[in-house]
Order: C-alpha cells, then sequence, then structure tokens
C-alpha cells in the first residue's frame, strides 16, 4: 500500500507515457489541487498549485514498493492459482470442448509433434537433507549473460557483506555458486528490460520454476526449496538510507542496510540451513536491481 510519507519528487521527463497525457483540472476548490494515479510499479501523485498567478505543477512518486516480500523456502507444494494458470485452464478447457463438438474433424486437433525433448543432466549436485529440499540432478552449467565491470564488483561486495553478517551471528558462510548466479542474474536482467519487480516474471515462473527451467529437478510433490532476496537501489538521497554515491561499494552496502532491516530479507541472509549462494544485478539506468538465490 501506498504510504502518504512515502512519496518522492520526480521529473517531468522521467514520468511513464500515460502521466504525461494527465490532463489538467477542469474545476479548483482552493489555489491546490492533488490527484493521485495508481500504476505499476510506482503510484503518482500530482499537485497543481497557483502561486502568484501562475499555475505551478509537481509530480510525485511512491518508492514504497522497493523491497517487496522476499521468496522463503517451503517444502509443501503450492497450490496457489494465479492469473496465468487460470487463462490456461480455461484454454484447455476450452479446447476440449471443441473436440467434444468435432471429434472427427481433423482440423480441430493439431497434429502431435513427436515426443517431448526430456530435460538433459550430466552432472549430479550434492544431495540435501529431505527437510529442506530433494534435488536429484542439474543440468550443465548455464551460459551467463553479458555483465558490465559496475554490476559484477557490486554482486561480489554483497556476497562478501553476506558472508560477514553470517559470521557477525556466528553462522557458517555460504559458498558462491556460478549456477545459482546465472539464474539470478537472469532474473535481474528479465526485471529490467520488462519493465516489472517481482519474484514472478512476466511468464508466471517463480524462483523454483526459473531454476527448473535452467536445468535443476526434483522429486514429484517436492519444491527445490529456494529463497530469494529481490532489491532495487538508485544513487544520490535515498528515503531511509541516506546519500548513496555512483560506487560499487556504496552501492552494495545501501542494498544490503534495506535487506537486513526488514525482517524477512533478513531471515533468508541468516537462515543457517543454506549452502551456497547466487547474487545477480543488472542496471536499468535509474536503479540496480538485485536478485540475491539461496540454496
Amino acid at each position: 500500500m501506498t504510504q502518504s510519507d512515502d512519496w518522492e519528487p520526480v521529473n517531468y521527463h522521467n514520468l511513464p507515457h500515460w502521466m504525461k497525457r494527465v490532463s489538467k483540472p477542469k474545476q479548483w476548490v482552493h489555489n491546490a489541487y492533488t490527484k493521485i494515479f495508481h500504476g505499476k510499479p510506482y503510484d503518482y501523485k500530482v499537485e497543481y498549485a497557483v502561486i502568484h498567478g501562475k499555475l505551478r505543477i509537481s509530480y510525485w512518486r511512491s518508492v514504497s514498493i522497493q523491497n517487496p516480500a522476499p521468496i522463503i523456502s517451503s517444502n509443501r507444494s503450492s497450490y496457489r492459482l494465479n492469473r496465468y494458470h487460470i487463462f490456461l485452464i480455461l484454454f484447455v478447457l476450452a479446447g476440449a470442448c471443441l473436440i467434444a463438438i468435432n471429434p472427427f474433424n481433423p482440423s480441430a486437433v493439431a497434429p502431435s509433434s513427436g515426443i517431448p525433448t526430456p530435460l538433459i543432466t550430466t552432472q549430479p549436485i550434492v544431495t540435501l537433507s529431505p527437510i529442506k529440499t530433494q534435488i536429484i540432478t542439474s543440468a550443465s552449467t548455464p551460459i551467463p549473460i553479458p555483465i558490465d565491470p559496475q554490476t559484477q564488483e557490486i554482486e561480489q561486495i554483497i556476497f562478501e557483506m553476506t558472508n560477514t553478517e553470517r559470521q557477525n551471528n556466528g553462522i557458517k558462510s555460504l559458498t558462491f555458486d556460478t549456477n545459482l548466479a546465472s539464474i539470478a542474474r537472469k532474473h535481474s536482467q528479465d526485471m529490467v528490460d520488462n519493465n516489472y519487480f517481482d519474484h514472478i516474471n512476466l511468464g508466471g515462473d517463480g524462483p523454483d520454476e526459473r531454476a527448473i527451467k535452467s536445468g535443476y529437478s526434483t522429486t514429484k510433490g517436492y519444491r527445490l526449496g529456494l529463497g530469494e532476496n529481490i532489491g532495487k537501489m538508485p544513487t544520490g538521497n535515498v528515503i531511509g538510507v541516506g546519500y548513496v554515491s555512483n560506487t560499487p561499494e556504496s552501492i552494495a552496502q545501501a542494498q544490503m542496510k534495506r535487506w537486513m532491516e526488514s525482517t524477512g530479507h533478513r531471515r533468508n541472509i541468516l537462515d543457517d540451513s543454506y549452502d551456497k549462494i547466487g547474487v545477480g544485478v543488472a542496471y536499468d539506468g535509474h536503479y540496480y536491481v538485485t536478485t540475491q538465490d539461496f540454496w
């Protein structure tokens, strides 16, 4: 929910296109008029004011969604339906109705394309306890997407700071896993490329589903047991953080500060059941978008 004290000023050229088409108010109650517009990933507030006979328009946006609740691993299967699952179910039911109405029409059903390609596995991954997960195998090392030196250095510093926080709390250090890092990096880049910020991507895949598509497989009925933190950090004066300079150290420290001040994110960072971590950072021109995957 957007809070009244969570607005930050924003320039006109940084507004989304739909906000730039907002018309001026036709009626005035006093010398000021405020209107709030809801959108994704920000809510916007427009303030109109008459000062010395001239109209001044100010724009604000909420920053309350910079750190949504983290994904915490669970060994139970999830049966929650989202809009993608509902659409898929309706699509399948519609196809079944067409087949039932016209079962002898060859054009009603597409021909089979043959045996589906199985998930290729080449090397075993260390077996974890049944309480944590039921991982069987993993695929060969995925090809990492291109990254620039700035984001790569931020990833390394966040990895080191995560282990420092664990050591300060008497918890074993995590091993940096290149497979998890590739999964995390792809998710951060996907959020940047498609302009969203969520644990669930636009295809409806969460952390476990993305890992499976990258080559991990599980026993039927069990989750992988991945934990995930995501965050967005700009530079400059940041509400609740202070001034963030455009250096890898400052950006990584600010993001870790945000996570450690959040109960759910802190719980993932200090969870002693995890052994490995992958960190991926992408830059959208304003925010450094970070994903931590724990396993």
